[in-house]
């Protein structure tokens, strides 16, 4: 059974907006598709950013940056591997269309709760893609945080999050208050 499991199913890891499984799982994302999902964390260090511009959100989207000494939570999932990447004729998207062309796939190594490591993939901000001076909203900060503690992430993480967010929109430390 579990030899069917990997060949037909695939471990994504998301840290932004779709740490939210009910944003992920929406009919006009994944439609259900995005199963087990449980909190994890990155394994090397990196900074939670927000670099590229999102035409769906209409604000600056989230990135993984290597950091300095963070490892930063979120979702990790089990999708369908042709819900991952290939194209679908059924209804839904696939998860390489709603991160859209200015992320690539790539792989990363997380920890889950209880210890094990789990080689998943993730989507990161092309480095051509990269932008300054460009503002997150509060939805969007919404729903990355909503996901987080929908997944028990430690409250320390969900105030460096806020801080995050702050230190790109200074308008969001009226409503996030970290």
């Amino acid at each position: 059974m579990k030899s069917t499991r990997k060949a037909t199913f695939t471990d994504v890891f998301q840290y932004g907006s779709n740490t939210f499984s009910r944003r992920l799982n929406c009919p006009e994302r994944l439609s259900g598709a995005a199963r087990s999902p449980r909190l994890a964390q990155t394994v090397r260090d990196y900074d939670l950013a927000f670099t590229t511009w999102s035409k769906g959100n209409n604000c600056a989207a989230a990135d993984l940056v290597r950091g300095r000494g963070r490892q930063i939570f979120g979702v990790l999932y089990c999708i369908p591997r042709d819900r991952v990447r290939k194209m679908r004729t059924t209804s839904g998207k696939t998860l390489r269309e709603i991160e859209g062309p200015n992320y690539y796939e790539a792989q990363i190594t997380v920890r889950t709760r209880n210890g094990r490591r789990v080689r998943a993939r993730t989507f990161l901000v092309r480095p051509s893609h990269r932008q300054e001076g460009i503002e997150t909203s509060a939805c969007y900060v919404d729903h990355i945080l909503t996901g987080l503690r929908q997944h028990g992430a430690p409250a320390e993480y969900i105030r460096y999050v806020k801080e995050r967010a702050i230190s790109n929109n200074p308008d969001l430390k009226a409503i996030l208050d970290p």
